[in-house]
């Protein structure tokens, strides 16, 4: 504990107090928090998280604006747990959902907040909360007093994860293990943004034990709606690339949810509505830009057919004889990619293959070859591929695919009628999209050989 002397001797007295009450409640509250996991009482103290404690006194004036600012930003605590005692003035709210929630103050009650760190030793059986104070909208001033517990500076280099008494076949790990220090580190070298480092330190599907993805293997060709596999031109490549894909259908006919892997699932069916809504927007913008109506890309049904894929690129060896992703350009229309901040990717310009730096929060548009196709080369759909993966970390990314509707892929695709004209002929005869399926998955990946193969 600081020494007295430092503590302003307003407070002196009470800090030291509220020092003792808080560690004997929160020896308490450790016991039965390890009994309703299954575990021995003193499995939680155990861990050195009532070791370390801190005290914060939260001032918040009256402000004049206080739709224009808050009181404390979105987050949840770092951390095993917190015990707060907030006066009768409010302003304390919690996410519910896609909710905030006023929690309202009770004279003579504690908050107990569950933090982060317990969340991941518990194996997601206990749930940190996101929570923010707003601005103070009232004359008076509110003030709260928050004990954060985390574990021992002694400590910090051991390793925290999942209990090895939660985790079994039924019930896989959530978290990897990591160390306390790495945790605080990145706590506190970041905005505060809600519940970020419980997600960044789970287990993504890739990092599952090989028995959970043992029922997702199989190659996407044989129409299932979820697939693990490796390269999807692996038996007419020469070698396999260093890297794992799960594939999901997400449109027309959305994959059923119980077929995709829990880890991602609210994950998968959130961005399919995000990428779906920003890619009707890009179409409308495209179709613009050559001179159409708005809806002229969107009738073509090639916002109807989407396919979601999560590349993995583990940690190579020898980066310098394999590839994360063959060269090649994309098959229908548009993809939409979120990549994450390891590199990789490159694009063709040229002779020349150039680096496409990660911007965070930021995403990649490719045009694919239909659209090119349809286009008369007034847009032109990127060759590109991914070097193997040189770094310790694994790289992930994400795509979405937008192709033609399946019951439209016997119809006639080619250069818009209102692109061509005597001054700028059509450069594409017209095919079927079954056509162009066809040939796409049955070659290996090698650049931007079906644009070629249909130029007339």
């Amino acid at each position: 504990m600081a020494k007295l002397e430092e503590i302003p001797e307003v407070c002196r007295n009470e800090v030291a107090e509220w020092n003792r009450e808080t560690k004997q409640l929160a020896e308490q509250l450790m016991g039965l928090l390890s009994e309703g996991l299954g575990l021995e009482t003193d499995r939680l103290k155990k861990t050195t998280c009532l070791e370390s404690r801190t005290m914060v006194g939260h001032y918040y004036p009256s402000c004049p604006q206080p739709d224009l600012t808050v009181g404390l930003t979105s987050h949840s605590d770092p951390g095993a747990l917190t015990v707060l005692l907030q006066d009768q003035i409010g302003g304390l709210q919690i996410k519910h959902g896609d909710d905030w929630l006023d929690v309202k103050a009770v004279h003579g009650a504690l908050i107990i907040n569950i933090a982060d760190v317990l969340q991941i030793m518990s194996n997601d059986e206990y749930k940190s909360v996101e929570h923010r104070v707003l601005a103070n909208a009232f004359p008076e001033p509110r003030v709260s007093v928050a004990v954060f517990f985390n574990a021992s500076p002694g400590a910090r280099e051991e390793l925290y994860g999942p209990f090895p008494e939660l985790v079994s076949q039924e019930k896989p790990a959530v978290y990897r293990q990591f160390t306390y220090s790495d945790y605080i580190r990145r706590y506190f070298t970041k905005e505060l943004d809600g519940k970020s480092l419980t997600n960044y330190y789970k287990l993504a599907f890739h990092e599952q034990p090989t028995e959970v993805k043992a029922g997702f293997y199989g190659r996407p060709e044989l129409g299932s709606g979820v697939s693990l596999f490796s390269n999807i031109d692996l038996f007419l490549s020469k070698a396999a690339s260093w890297r794992d894909t799960l594939q999901v259908k997400l449109g027309p006919k959305m994959a059923k949810l119980e077929e995709i892997p829990e880890v991602c699932r609210n994950e998968v069916a959130e961005w399919n509505r995000e990428t779906k809504q920003l890619a009707e927007q890009l179409m409308g913008l495209l179709s613009e830009g050559l001179g159409l109506e708005t809806g002229r890309l969107k009738k073509t049904t090639c916002l109807e057919s989407r396919t979601m894929v999560g590349h993995y690129y583990p940690s190579c060896p020898q980066p310098d004889l394999t590839v994360g992703l063959t060269s090649h350009s994309d098959p229908g229309a548009l993809t939409v990619l979120l990549q994450d901040q390891i590199g990789g990717l490159q694009i063709k310009h040229g002779d020349d293959w150039l680096d496409v730096k990660a911007v965070h929060g930021a995403l990649i548009i490719n045009i694919a070859d239909v659209l090119q196709i349809m286009s008369n080369d007034e847009y032109k759909s990127v060759e590109h591929r991914v070097l193997a993966n040189a770094f310790p970390e694994p790289r992930v990314s994400v795509a979405v695919f937008f192709n033609a509707s399946p019951g439209a892929r016997e119809e006639l695709y080619g250069p818009f009628p209102e692109l061509v004209s005597q001054e700028k002929p059509a450069v594409y005869r017209q095919f079927t999209y079954s056509d162009y399926i066809r040939r796409y998955f049955t070659k290996e990946l090698d650049g931007k050989s079906l644009t070629n193969y249909y130029k007339l």
